[in-house]
């Protein structure tokens, strides 16, 4: 039928059995369980390879997710178990922030349900006769699904969640520079379209189909090749900017315990700075780039951080970009600023986080979810979106104008929040965190190759500080140009190179995640409303 369902024949031909791929008879058979266990041991290796220089385990994973669920009943239950697999070990750092599980295994869940979604999508598309023919082109919708997929989690709801990007697991890979291009979702979609081809070609060869193995197989190869011939530009255009990143570093095996010690976090962040200027001396950089936090209370509020926060930038000659938190009037919100410090001027121009992250700096629903637990409540204050300008601006010591596009710890998972700042003037990129909450946990070196994707995204050096690491400077290429090792006090010293011109994916980018969005979604509801009725009618 229209959604390739499966006729069983007795022998007098009358029909004995139909099902459609994707809805899964009831019970749980032996094979099936086989098949879930499998899956859910494919995303554990995955997720063990996902940020790593192996990126060819990632673009095997999907490609054999590709084979588990095309044309397969119980294909959601087999697509949430390799989402489970593969998004548990790669979100664990949400329970180290914790200090418990249930956050942990409410996102894991939650974000896994969009994987289950798409395998069922896959199931059904696959299972039409007209993809059933045209097992290539097949490939090319199972990419746009699985692309549209990502993307719309990484978007919807509460502005997404787009952490485990497939594009995050290829900072290693040849198809690195097709970020340039595409943005991230397109990089999703050339990554899982290679696995399909792969897995087709490698398929197809087993069961002797030569000419279909060959032509899967090569396409594979020029898809591979082809994006290594995209020029990745990484000289400046608009003279250097010469920044001094400060990583204070934070004692004690709890670090989100010195936030609650007056001045300390302060003091470590002015401590280092000493040592940038004793490396490079007074006026030796154009701009101190402090992490986000940096001030455990904010300048403009307390004036005794105030003076040593002027006393520093006044003794190196430079401005200094502190981060700040400050509340309205009756605490009852708060703001995550990166304030630039002018010496004895002051607070300046500041950066506002756009993107403030659901359930970890607000509670949406904060009435209804509390009647479940109380663990909301360990947020006291909701943060709130800013609204003003993406990037900051500096004057370098020989006079020019220079723009950082700014995007505050999560932010760096986001094309669109760094893309605002390009389009606004920025130069180069600035990444500030705080990574206290979650030491012992791997997500500062995750935020680390989502810094390098969004370098090679917008064609921009990036510079990423943080309280307590990972710091590094990266260049335009994605290539990693100087860093500074977790939990150590140390200031990187880097003349980031400016650039002008705006990559296609910054171009572009906007319009290709919203096709692959409203494309997935179309096909989806299209799918959904269509299975109910083709069942019934073959019932």
């Amino acid at each position: 039928g229209a959604l390739g369902g499966r006729f069983e024949e007795g022998s007098s031909g009358v029909v004995k059995r139909i099902s459609l791929p994707g809805l899964a008879a009831p019970g749980v058979t032996k094979p099936f369980l086989a098949l879930g266990v499998l899956a859910l041991a494919l995303g554990l290796v995955v997720a063990k390879f996902f940020y790593t220089s192996v990126w060819a385990v990632p673009v095997g994973g999907v490609g054999a997710l590709y084979l588990l669920t095309r044309e397969r009943a119980g294909s959601f239950r087999l697509g949430f178990c390799y989402a489970i697999g593969l998004f548990a070990p790669l979100f664990q750092f949400t329970q180290v922030s914790m200090g418990n599980p249930l956050g942990w295994v409410a996102l894991t869940i939650f974000e896994s349900l969009y994987l289950a979604l798409f395998a069922w999508l896959w199931a059904a598309v696959s299972g039409t006769a007209w993809v059933r023919e045209h097992l290539l082109s097949g490939t090319v919708i199972f990419a746009f699904l699985f692309a549209g997929c990502e993307q719309l989690r990484s978007s919807w709801p509460l502005g997404g969640f787009a952490w485990a990007r497939l594009a995050q697991s290829q900072i290693y890979s040849p198809l690195l520079p097709l970020a340039s291009w595409l943005g991230s979702s397109g990089l999703t979609f050339g990554v899982a379209l290679l696995g399909a081809l792969g897995a087709l070609g490698l398929v197809s060869l087993l069961r002797l189909r030569l000419e279909k193995a060959v032509t899967a197989l090569a396409l594979a190869a020029l898809l591979g090749v082809g994006p290594t011939f995209i020029e990745l530009p990484t000289a400046a255009q608009a003279g250097t900017l010469r920044v001094g990143a400060v990583q204070g570093s934070i004692p004690g095996k709890d670090p989100t315990q010195a936030f609650s010690r007056e001045m300390l976090v302060t003091g470590q962040h002015v401590a280092g700075t000493r040592k940038l200027q004793d490396e490079v001396g007074a006026g030796g950089v154009d701009v101190v780039l402090w992490p986000e936090n940096s001030a455990d209370l904010d300048p403009r509020s307390y004036p005794q951080v105030a003076a040593v926060v002027t006393q520093a930038s006044e003794d190196i000659k430079a401005p200094i970009v502190v981060g700040g938190v400050l509340y309205d009037d009756g605490a009852s919100s708060r703001y995550n600023d990166m304030i630039v410090w002018n010496g004895a001027d002051g607070a300046g121009e500041i950066y506002r986080k756009h993107h403030p992250v659901p359930f970890g700096e607000y509670v949406p629903w904060r009435g209804t979810l509390r009647k479940i637990t109380k663990q909301v409540d360990r947020i006291g204050t909701d943060m709130r979106a800013g609204s003003g300008s993406h990037t900051l601006t500096f004057t370098t010591r020989d006079g020019r104008k220079a723009k950082l596009a700014v995007g505050i710890c999560f932010e760096v998972a986001y094309d669109n929040e760094l893309r605002a700042g390009v389009h606004q003037g920025g130069q180069a990129l600035y990444i500030p965190t705080n990574n206290a909450s979650f030491v012992g946990s791997d997500e500062s070196r995750q935020q680390l190759y989502m810094g390098r994707l969004q370098a090679v995204v917008h064609g921009r050096a990036v510079v990423q500080v943080s309280t307590t690491g990972i710091s590094a400077t990266i260049g335009p290429d994605g290539q990693i140009r100087s860093m500074a090792k977790s939990g150590t006090q140390m200031a990187i010293v880097d003349d980031l190179p400016l650039r002008r011109d705006i990559t296609i994916a910054d171009r572009c980018g906007g319009l290709i995640d919203g096709f692959l969005t409203f494309g997935f979604v179309i096909v989806g509801l299209g799918f959904a409303f269509a299975a109910p009725i083709l069942k019934k009618k073959a019932k």
